[in-house]
Formats: structure tokens, sequence, C-alpha cells
């Protein structure tokens, strides 16, 4: 049987829409607004037999999520066990089923500050925000403070479009079946995602593979595959850092990471907030970029520097930094000097002659003359050609 179920949380500003999508965009989803929960209307009435709203509907979305909160002690982990298997036990009965589970809340806080004293599901309620098993049962965290706030003159048409009630049943009928034979010999996934986390990026691939290519006979291209992938990758990592944030023995390695083709170059995917072009982060850098320290001069003293280096075809080495500063000038000459006179050692039969190279410095601190940059410039060189 076919899993359709997809658990989903957005948390974000106010004004976004989240509560307003689930409400009013689709009858096949219904919206439980902050307040207490019952294990008998999410799941099943013993006393009736009635089935609950994860048998009913195709979603079930709790809005302003740090209200709520559910009627029986065992709630929460019932809700663990669904979202984790679609299956739930209510007196002798085993009952499956396939509403997904989402959750949307209000995160009224600076992003950068509550990562560095917390984690950005602390609006979940208290027996759910820190509980790393119920985020290991969520497939994607949505960035909802990188979404607009909802403006009429610029999110809404005055021209054409689709029926919701058309559009919903569309969407309905997508849910059945899966696009990840797209997937099949062109993607392969890093060392660092555990089973639960292929599963997670497998249902966002697949999803979003339904949306934009409805029809499945239509070809998708590599680099849309890779856009959706970065995309289910992303969200998906975002769930691992808080769970490292509240667990970090446990949950120490989240350097996601794809390779596209057999024979292509592993690719790692951050999330945007963990992102600074200011600061050293543990993720390997893209090929052709290295940072580096100079001893630079002895009115400012050592410098941090990322040096990044693309080629293409052409011959020589041309620096992107203008004015380009003497010292680094020296440093690229006696880096590419090495490059030649040892590249039967360092490239094998491969002519470096052969390709152009493009440098750029990029000072992080007040050091700016790239003095004694020559062993990084060359690292870069070589990196990048490993991969050209």
């Amino acid at each position: 049987m076919e899993n359709f179920r997809y658990n989903f949380v957005e948390l974000g500003p106010r004004g976004t829409g989240k509560g307003h999508l689930f409400q009013q965009i689709s009858p096949y989803a219904h919206l439980i607004s902050g307040g207490k929960a019952t294990v008998a209307k999410m799941f099943v009435n013993n006393s009736t037999g009635q089935r609950g709203l994860v048998c009913q509907y195709d979603i079930v979305c709790f809005d302003e999520v740090s209200g709520i909160s559910f009627d029986q002690k065992d709630g929460v982990n019932i809700m663990k066990g669904y979202m984790a298997s679609g299956q739930f036990i209510r007196g002798k009965d085993n009952i499956r089923a396939d509403g997904s589970i989402v959750i949307v809340g209000n995160l009224d806080v600076d992003i950068q500050q509550q990562q560095r004293t917390g984690h950005l599901l602390s609006p979940l309620p208290p027996e759910m925000r820190s509980d790393t098993a119920f985020m290991d049962r969520l497939h994607c965290f949505a960035p909802g403070w990188g979404f607009p706030k909802l403006n009429p003159n610029e999110h809404l048409t005055d021209h054409f479009g689709l029926v919701s009630d058309f559009l919903s049943e569309c969407w309905s009928r997508l849910r059945s079946g899966n696009r990840l034979s797209a997937l099949q010999g062109r993607i392969y996934w890093g060392g660092a995602l555990s089973g639960r986390d292929i599963e997670a990026v497998n249902k966002t691939t697949s999803g979003l593979l339904k949306l934009i290519f409805p029809d499945s006979d239509m070809p998708v291209s590599d680099e849309d595959l890779e856009w959706i992938i970065r995309i289910a990758l992303e969200v998906r990592r975002r769930v691992k850092e808080q769970q490292k944030r509240v667990f970090k023995s446990q949950f120490r390695n989240t350097h996601f990471s794809f390779t596209l083709g057999p024979d292509g170059i592993e690719q790692f995917v951050s999330t945007p907030e963990l992102h600074s072009d200011e600061a050293i982060e543990s993720d390997p850098l893209p090929p052709g970029q290295v940072w580096a320290v100079s001893p630079g001069a002895s009115e400012t003293g050592p410098g941090l520097y990322r040096i990044e280096v693309t080629c293409g075809p052409g011959s020589g080495v041309r620096i992107l930094n203008q004015p380009t500063p003497p010292a680094f000038r020296e440093s690229v000459r006696v880096s590419e000097q090495n490059l030649y006179v040892r590249s039967k050692e360092l490239v094998g039969d491969r002519n470096p002659r052969q390709e152009e190279f493009s440098v750029q410095m990029r000072a992080i601190d007040a050091d700016r003359v790239g003095q004694g940059l020559g062993v990084a410039d060359a690292g870069g060189f070589l990196w990048i050609f490993t991969w050209a």
C-alpha cells in the first residue's frame, strides 16, 4: 500500500497565511485552531467506533501550535506513533489512516539569536519541543520567516485562475503513486543521511515532482532535479539541526549531501540560516574554494581569507580582485608556476596550461594584502582542476 502521509511543520511571523491556506484552499484539509485536541476526535472514538480526523481528511493541520494540548497524557505518543507508521491502536483495533499531519505556528524571534540560545522548534508545546523522537517524524521544516506577508496587490491576481475546489481535487488525486523513478541511477545520497532522512527526502522530492511535472511522462532535466533535491535536503536538514541542538552527541553529523550521476561531484546542502559569508562553517566548501590564513603585513597582523578558483577554456591565470594587491599577485604567480612545473606529479597527464583559472580573494577581516597565500592558491587550483 502506497504511503501518502507527509509530516510538515512551518513556523514563522504572523500574517503569511499559514492557517488560511489549510482552512480555505481545500475541503480535504481540516484546521484545528489553538486549544485542546482530543484523542477521540483525532483518531477514533472508542465509545461509538467513529473514526477520527486522520481517517477522514488528507491533511489535519494544527494552527497556533503553541496552544495545542491533548486531553489524554498519551495523546502525543499516539500521534508520534501514527506519524511514524500511519497506524494507531485503540482498544483491540489496529487502524491505518492516510491523513498527513501539518503543524503551523508563530515564531516571533530573531532567527540567529534563537539558534544561539535554543532551537527553532521551541514554539511547539512542552511535550513536543524537546522530544527528538517527535522531531524525527517531521519530513519537512519550512522556513516561514522566509515567506512574505500576504499582500493583495502583490500576491492575488485579478485575472483568471483555477477554482480552489477543482485545484484541490487535482492535488488529492496526485497523492496516489510516487515519482521516485526519476531518481533511479541519477541521484546518490551522502553517508550522513539515515533511513528516516532518506524517507523524508524521498517524500518531499516525490511531492515536488508531482506538482511541477504532473504528467508522469514529462522528462525531468538534471537542472530541475537538482533544484528539487536541494530543497528536499534543506527542509529535512533543518529538522536535524534542531535535533542536534537538543541532543548533540546523537545527531552530530548533519552534513547532508548528494551526487548527481555516478561520476558527479558530491555536493553539500546547508540551510540558509546556518550560512554566513564571514564564518568558517563545518560543511566542506565547494570545489575550488579554500580557507586560508595569511601572515599579513606588520601593521595589520594575520588575516583570514577565502580563496575561490574557477576554470574554463583558455590558458593562464586571471585575478578578479581589482586593483590586485601586489602581495596577492605574487602569491598567485608562485602557485601558478608550481602547478606548471609539477603538473605530472600533481594532476597526471592533464595539462594545466590548457585551462584558464580565475582567482578571487575574499578578505574576511581587516587584512587585505593577501601576503603568503601561495599554498592556498595552489590548493584552489588543484581542487577545481581535479573536478573540472
